[in-house]
């Protein structure tokens, strides 16, 4: 099967249609879609999801983004999804230097704490950064990991990669990399080990060139977004990236994602 390790089903443009998206979805082949939360707000969303549609593995977190709309009471709500979701991951959480206006200090306390609870949790974490690579290590160097995090729509350099391996780190990139300013993203997807590399749409975010997908949708604002049933489309960029077939890039997302999600992979 193929498998999604990054995506946001609760987005209204999805969740709207969510019955002809995963339909489309199973027609190309998708076994697994991590759906990532990014607030208390769309957490039973996300859930609902989970209940609803099998193939769908529910993820909790505050996204760096909204850490200042979490309220105080978070962390309890965080804690009662993942108690009742024992195979659900901590994300979306991190760090991010794009958003304006922003609170760093709130964003980092929020991380680490996010990352602490994956660890005593023995969960996997889900990990958003953007322009904040320098800081993303520093704060990775000071803390307790988890036992497995992914740095999802990896954006940093080449040589970014193996500090951040041997902190535990898997990396996935979306169809979004090959736009053809991304020859960056596209050295590093090349620099991955293959036993830590991972495929994700991010849908609706990160829709790629229209050569390399099948699928799109348009929001309430005329905008085009992406659609999770393009994982195929990705698939097959990577592997003419990296060079091997897709049926070897099926393979090994498939045993990387058993690792980084363990008994996730079950269920």
């Amino acid at each position: 099967m193929l498998i999604d390790i990054h995506v946001h089903l609760q987005e209204k443009v999805l969740l709207n249609r969510i019955d002809e998206v995963m339909r489309a979805c199973r027609e190309e082949g998708v076994g697994l879609l991590a759906c990532n939360g990014t607030r208390p707000e769309d957490w039973l969303a996300v859930a609902g999801l989970a209940q609803s549609y099998p193939e769908v593995l529910p993820c909790f977190g505050v996204h760096p983004w909204y850490v200042g709309q979490a309220g105080e009471t978070w962390e309890a709500q965080l804690h009662d999804f993942l108690g009742r979701y024992p195979l659900a991951a901590v994300g979306e959480i991190g760090i991010d230097r794009w958003i304006e206006p922003r609170d760093e200090a709130l964003q980092e306390r929020m991380f680490r704490r996010q990352l602490q609870i994956a660890r005593e949790l023995d969960r996997p974490a889900m990990v958003h950064c953007l322009r904040a690579w320098g800081w993303l290590l520093e704060i990775l160097q000071g803390e307790k990991l988890p036992r497995a995090m992914l740095i999802h729509s990896f954006g940093g350099s080449a040589e970014m990669i193996r500090p951040l391996r041997e902190m535990g780190a898997y990396f996935s990139f979306a169809g979004s990399i090959f736009e053809p300013k991304r020859q960056k993203l596209r050295d590093a997807c090349k620099a991955v080990p293959r036993d830590r590399l991972l495929i994700e749409t991010d849908a609706p975010a990160l829709i790629a060139p229209e050569e390399h997908r099948k699928y799109h949708m348009v929001d309430d604002r005329g905008e085009v977004q992406n659609h999770p049933a393009n994982l195929p489309s990705v698939y097959e960029g990577v592997a003419g990236l990296i060079g091997c077939t897709v049926q070897e890039l099926r393979d090994q997302v498939a045993s990387n994602a058993k690792a980084f999600l363990g008994q996730s992979m079950e269920a």
